[in-house]
């Protein structure tokens, strides 16, 4: 921690499924019939008829339909996600590349990582503030360093980002997800690991955030160079991901994590 400021989706076409079953239906009930006749005639064991091996027949390819590309996706989800929340900069965000940048923290998120870098449109202004607190001197003996505690400022520089995230109609946007998911999988082909499903990301994001306990009273910090630490170790042993939400501060990082348990319940997540 540094103290400087630092769907349209389209229904399969199911005509080869309905005349394979036509035919299907069609020799069973010819080979029943054969069977039927030919119990009733003598029976005569033919001479074996050598039979040459046929080759394997590949099945054909199974149509998944169209792919969106990374535009299409953008214009879909820009479109959906419009009526989430008339605030100014959710507005703002939608109107810059904000698939590819949601597919990009949710992934670094899930891996631990902070997602500010994914996020360039956000920024915060002013320092990272802590307040030093003098300890007594014993007598006798010099006065030790005063001890550091983040400041409640600090948390503020986050209530822009807080509150426009609050303004999002949760429950609306875990509905859409059904329609959401191939326009975050289009984006997510981008970065994403081969083999890895973005919904399955997306859970171990959701599960690294909402699981972060916060810390009762102040926090205590320790410098480390030019930097400050957490003085708590298990505080600091979290990852870079879990730190960023604790610099919310405990009110306002619960209010993200409520919201995210929101999200996770209406999309079928949890």
């Amino acid at each position: 921690m540094d103290n400087r400021a630092p769907e349209t989706s389209l229904k399969p076409d199911r005509t080869p499924l309905v005349l394979g079953g036509m035919v299907v239906v069609g020799l069973l009930a010819a080979l029943g019939g054969y069977l039927t006749w030919r119990s009733s005639q003598p029976v005569v064991t033919p001479a074996p008829v050598p039979v040459a091996p046929q080759p394997p027949v590949a099945p054909p390819p199974v149509d998944a339909g169209p792919t969106l590309t990374v535009e299409q996706a953008q214009t879909s989800f820009s479109r959906l996600a419009s009526g989430w929340s008339t605030d100014p900069q959710f507005q703002q965000w939608l109107q810059g590349p904000a698939v590819r940048q949601v597919a990009a923290a949710v992934q670094l998120v899930a891996d631990g990582q902070s997602p500010v870098a994914a996020l360039p449109g956000f920024r915060l202004t002013g320092p990272y503030e802590v307040r030093e607190v003098t300890v007594p001197a014993p007598k006798g003996r010099p006065r030790p360093p005063a001890r550091v505690f983040v400041s409640p400022a600090s948390y503020e520089r986050y209530a822009v980002l807080v509150k426009a995230f609050d303004s999002l109609d949760t429950a609306a946007a875990g509905e859409a997800w059904q329609a959401l998911r191939p326009v975050f999988d289009a984006a997510f082909g981008e970065i994403g690991k081969p083999g890895t499903r973005f919904d399955d990301v997306l859970k171990r994001a959701l599960g690294r955030l909402t699981s972060v306990t916060f810390p009762e009273g102040e926090v205590e910090l320790k410098a480390k160079g030019a930097l400050y630490e957490y003085a708590d170790p298990t505080l600091e042993a979290l990852s870079p991901a879990e730190k960023q939400l604790l610099r919310l501060g405990p009110t306002q990082g619960r209010l993200v994590q409520a919201r995210l348990k929101a999200f996770a319940k209406h999309a079928g997540l949890e």
